[in-house]
C-alpha cells in the first residue's frame, strides 16, 4: 500500500470569522481555532500515521499579502514531514497563484506540480517500493476562463495509479476560476481526481474518487460540518479505502429550535425559555456529532428559531445578544451561538379569517390553500418559483433551482409576515379615535 493525505483549501493567513469574544475567558482565541492549527494538526497526524506523501490542492496562502505569516507555519510542517520520510507536492489555486510558488522556491523540501499551467506527472514511491503517479496542474494566474482538461495531454503508465490533484469549478458553466466538467474527468485515465476550490466537502467513494476535498477547517458559518484532510490508500490494483480524518479545531453547525413547544407558563419569561429551547438544540446537536468531534476544540451554531405560537410577539423583547454570549461547554468542547435568525410565524385562525373579503381574508385563503396543498398551492409554487428562477439567473447564472418545498415554506413565511402586518393595520384603524 502507498497511504496519501490530500489536503483542501487551507488559507494560511485567514482566520476564523465572528467568533464571541466570550471564547477567551475559556482561553480560546482566534489564532486557536485557525487553518495554521488546522495544517499542525494535520502534520501531525500525518507523521503519526506513516503517510507516504502529503498532497495539497491549492489556497495553500490566502493571499499574497499573507505570504510571510503562511512561510513559518508552511515550512515547519513540510520540514516535519522531510524529517520523517513525507514527501510533500501541491498545486497552486487562484488565491495563491503567486504566493505559493514563492514559497516552493524557498522551501526545498515542496514540489510544486503544474506550474505556469502546464501538466505534470511526479512520481511517488511508497516506502516497500509501490509507485504511484501524481498528475496537477497550478494556476498560471488569478482568472482562467477555460478548463484545464482541455491541455491534458499525459499518457497513462501501464500498470502504475494514477491520481490526479486539481484546483477549478466543477460543475460551473461558464467560470473565471477553471471550470470543470465532471464528464471530462471522468473521460481522462485517471484513477481518481482530488480537487481543491469549494470549501464544503463532497461525500468522496472509494470506486473511483471525484470530487472536492472541502477546506481543511470551516472559516464561517457558511462551511458546516465535519472538515479535514482525506487519507487515501493505495494498492496495486488501484484504491482501497478513502476516509476523511477527524483535525479541524472548529466546526459550524445549523441548530433548529421549535418555539411552538413553549407553554404559556414560560411565556412569561421569553428569555429563559428561549435558552432552555438553545440548551436543548445544542444537546441534540452534541449527540450527533460527538463520534466526528476528534481535534475540535470549539462549535459555532446559526440557531433557527420556527414554529408558529403566541410566543412570537413575546419573542421580539428578548436580546438576541445576551443570549448568544453564553458559552456552553460539553465534554471539554465550547458551543456557542454565532447568528439567531427568528422564522417563527404568528398564531391565527386562517380558516375564520379566509371568510372575509378583505385583504386579510384574501391573503388567508391562499395560506389556507399552501397549508393544506389545495389546488391553488400548485399555481403560487409555481409561479413563485419562476419569479426565483429569472432572478436567480441574472444573479448568479447556473445557480440551482429552488424545490418545491423550500418555495412554499418561504410563500408561508412571507405571507404570514404579511398577513400579521395587514392584521395590525386594521387593528389600528379599528382602535383610532
Amino acid at each position: 500500500m502507498i497511504e496519501l493525505l490530500f489536503v483542501g483549501d487551507i488559507h494560511l493567513g485567514r482566520r476564523p470569522s465572528r467568533l464571541p469574544e466570550q471564547l477567551s475567558d475559556f482561553g480560546l482565541s482566534s489564532a486557536d481555532l485557525s487553518p495554521v492549527v488546522a495544517w499542525r494538526n494535520t502534520v501531525e497526524w500525518a507523521t503519526e500515521n506513516g503517510m507516504d506523501a502529503v498532497v495539497l490542492a491549492g489556497d495553500v496562502v490566502e493571499s499574497l499579502d499573507d505570504r510571510f505569516e503562511a512561510y513559518g507555519p508552511l515550512e515547519s510542517g513540510v520540514s516535519q514531514l522531510a524529517e520523517s520520510g513525507i514527501s510533500v507536492l501541491g498545486v497552486a489555486g487562484n488565491h495563491d497563484v503567486k504566493a505559493l510558488p514563492r514559497l516552493a522556491d524557498r522551501i526545498e523540501a515542496f514540489a510544486l506540480l503544474g506550474r505556469g499551467g502546464r501538466w505534470e506527472r511526479q512520481e511517488i514511491t511508497g516506502k516497500s517500493g509501490e509507485i504511484v503517479d501524481l498528475v496537477g496542474w497550478s494556476f498560471p494566474r488569478v482568472q482562467v476562463p477555460d478548463s484545464p482538461l482541455g491541455s491534458f495531454d499525459l499518457e497513462r503508465r501501464p500498470g502504475i495509479p494514477t491520481l490526479g490533484v486539481l484546483h477549478g469549478d466543477l460543475g460551473a458553466a461558464t467560470s473565471v476560476y477553471a471550470p470543470l466538467r465532471r464528464s471530462e474527468l471522468e473521460a481522462a485515465q485517471v484513477d481518481a481526481w482530488f480537487l481543491g476550490h469549494i470549501h464544503g466537502p463532497d461525500d468522496l467513494d472509494v470506486t473511483r474518487p471525484i470530487g472536492y476535498l472541502g477546506s481543511l477547517v470551516g472559516l464561517d458559518a457558511g462551511e458546516p460540518g465535519l472538515h479535514g484532510p482525506w487519507h487515501v490508500s493505495v494498492g496495486s490494483g488501484g484504491i482501497q479505502g478513502v476516509e476523511q480524518v477527524k483535525i479541524a479545531p472548529l466546526r459550524w453547525e445549523a441548530l433548529e429550535a421549535d418555539t411552538s413547544a413553549i407553554t404559556q407558563d414560560q411565556e412569561a419569561a421569553p428569555a429563559d425559555a428561549l435558552a432552555t429551547l438553545m440548551d436543548a438544540a445544542i444537546e441534540t446537536i452534541r449527540e450527533r456529532i460527538r463520534p466526528d468531534l476528534g481535534h475540535v476544540r470549539a462549535v459555532g451554531c446559526r440557531m433557527h428559531m420556527t414554529g408558529r405560537s403566541s410566543f412570537t410577539e413575546a419573542m421580539r423583547g428578548v436580546d438576541f445578544e445576551a443570549l448568544k454570549a453564553e458559552i456552553r461547554v460539553r465534554d471539554d468542547v465550547h458551543y456557542f451561538i454565532n447568528k439567531i435568525i427568528d422564522q417563527t410565524l404568528p398564531t391565527v385562525d386562517l380558516k375564520e379569517l379566509a371568510r372575509s373579503s378583505d385583504p386579510p381574508g384574501l391573503l388567508a385563503r391562499k395560506l389556507v390553500a399552501l397549508e393544506e396543498n389545495q389546488l391553488d398551492a400548485r399555481a403560487l409554487i409555481d409561479a413563485a418559483s419562476s419569479e426565483l428562477a429569472n432572478a436567480s439567473a441574472r444573479a448568479l447564472p447556473g445557480d440551482l433551482e429552488a424545490s418545491d418545498i423550500d418555495v412554499r415554506e418561504s410563500l408561508l413565511r412571507a405571507g404570514y409576515e404579511a398577513l400579521d402586518a395587514l392584521l395590525e393595520q386594521k387593528r389600528s384603524v379599528e382602535t383610532s379615535p
